[in-house]
């Protein structure tokens, strides 16, 4: 599959982007089946150490951006509780990459 730009030539680059979204995506709606049949410990840590670095780092910026739209939407107190889970997830991504090292490339 090629995209086609207004020009008519291919781009290369959305295709590969495209790509990786789809295979991140696959990845975590796996994850979430993994949790869901098994919800014990051991298969939610299993679950949690079938996500792509990339998931941990686009829930990071979302709950950053989700902060700052409650923020301006009047919503203080809420917006403050959302801005405090970035350095948890960060926090999460670097226990998991600690406890087992990167299998991605």
């Amino acid at each position: 599959m090629t995209t086609q730009t207004e020009t008519g030539t291919a781009n290369p680059t959305m295709d590969g982007m495209r790509e990786s979204t789809s295979r991140v995506a696959d990845q975590a709606t796996e994850a979430v089946r993994r949790a869901q049949a098994d919800p014990t410990p051991r298969g939610l840590m299993g679950a949690i150490e079938g996500l792509p670095a990339t998931v941990y780092l686009w829930a990071t910026l979302g709950s950053i951006g989700a902060s700052l739209l409650l923020r301006l939407a009047g919503k203080r107190e809420f917006a403050n509780f959302v801005g405090l889970w970035p350095p948890t997830i960060v926090a999460l991504a670097l226990m998991n990459k600690q406890l087992r090292p990167s299998r991605e490339m």
